[in-house]
């Protein structure tokens, strides 16, 4: 039998070209969402990085699926929120997705496969390749202050 959907994520953050799994030690508790109210948190099935047109990678926290829908439901959209924001600029990433010019498109992402993947790299349609440390401390590599309340991470290398 064919596989059938069981989640889809909607979003407004321009084309996705690429879609990569955290490689490991990523599933358990989400401490950033709750159930429904309540204050337990939801059992985690792994984190996705997408290389998002808008110039981002986006990080999302996918919660176990058998926690989200009803087993009557054949396929459930949810709006997407990413938990973190990799970005080049300071300024902010743009979201006006009409301005091609102030950010190149993120095509590319890999995951580093070592111990606790916590460096992420994107390759750019204008030639750049960005490194992230996911897990900085650094106050001037990472900001929680902005309208999208994710975690923003600026690149730590450009090359």
């Amino acid at each position: 039998s064919k596989p059938k959907l069981k989640i889809g994520l909607a979003h407004d953050f321009g084309k996705i070209w690429c879609l990569k799994w955290c490689p490991s030690g990523c599933e358990g508790i989400d401490q950033s969402s709750t159930n429904q109210g309540n204050e337990k948190y939801l059992p985690r099935l792994g984190l996705l990085a997408a290389a998002c047109s808008d110039g981002s990678i986006r990080i999302f926290s996918i919660p176990n699926l058998k926690y989200l829908s009803n087993e009557n439901e054949e396929c459930a959209i949810y709006k997407a929120k990413s938990s973190s924001i990799l970005t080049l600029i300071h300024s902010g990433i743009r979201l006006d997705l009409d301005d091609i010019n102030t950010n190149s498109a993120c095509l590319s992402l890999s995951w580093f496969r070592g111990r606790g993947h916590r460096v992420i790299a994107g390759a750019y349609a204008d030639g750049n390749v960005a490194i992230w440390d996911i897990e900085t401390k650094s106050t001037i590599l990472r900001s929680q202050k902005n309208a999208l309340n994710s975690m923003i991470i600026y690149k730590s290398i450009i090359i």
